[in-house]
């Protein structure tokens, strides 16, 4: 069953993506390995119309992004099955370390004015944004303060073990 679901995007792949249409009639190590640099050169001709994505509803896709920590900065458009399965595995790994996603969640992280979240989606992702671009003294009590008030969780860069405290 897997073998026929790898054929199957494969196939849709060839036939939907220029990028990928150079491919046709091939096995699967003949693709390409891409990484994010190859992924954002190619963008436009590796994407497929949305009317040409099977159980795409609306004509709205979901771009998940990535601060670019390690350096590229990454935009990946989901169509609604993926971005359904990609919460329902945050949903269960996360409840593996025990936070719930209904809990207030504390991002720790240096926020940009490039990187940021509205007030909007703060609120609708349960989220608190904690800028760490200064760790002093003063960053830290208000940092235990926050947590103490609101009882969030703390997920992110201080989820490597660092300890405030």
């Amino acid at each position: 069953m897997q073998q026929q679901h790898l054929k199957d995007i494969l196939y849709h792949a060839v036939k939907n993506s220029p990028f990928y249409s150079v491919y046709k009639n091939c096995c699967i190590s003949a693709f390409p390995v891409v990484n994010k640099a190859i992924l954002n050169e190619n963008y436009e001709s590796i994407c497929v119309p949305i009317e040409k994505i099977p159980e795409q509803t609306g004509d709205k896709i979901h771009v998940q992004k990535t601060s670019g920590s390690r350096g590229i900065p990454f935009a990946i458009p989901q169509d609604n099955r993926k971005r359904q399965r990609r919460i329902a595995e945050l949903k269960y790994f996360n409840e593996l370390i025990g936070f719930k996603s209904h809990e207030m969640l504390g991002q720790c992280r240096i926020w940009t004015r490039w990187k940021s979240k509205s007030k909007w989606q703060s609120f609708k992702e349960n989220i608190i944004s904690i800028n760490i671009n200064r760790m002093d003294d003063d960053t830290a009590a208000l940092l235990i303060k926050t947590v103490k008030n609101t009882r969030l969780q703390l997920l992110g860069h201080m989820q490597a073990g660092m300890m405030l405290w």
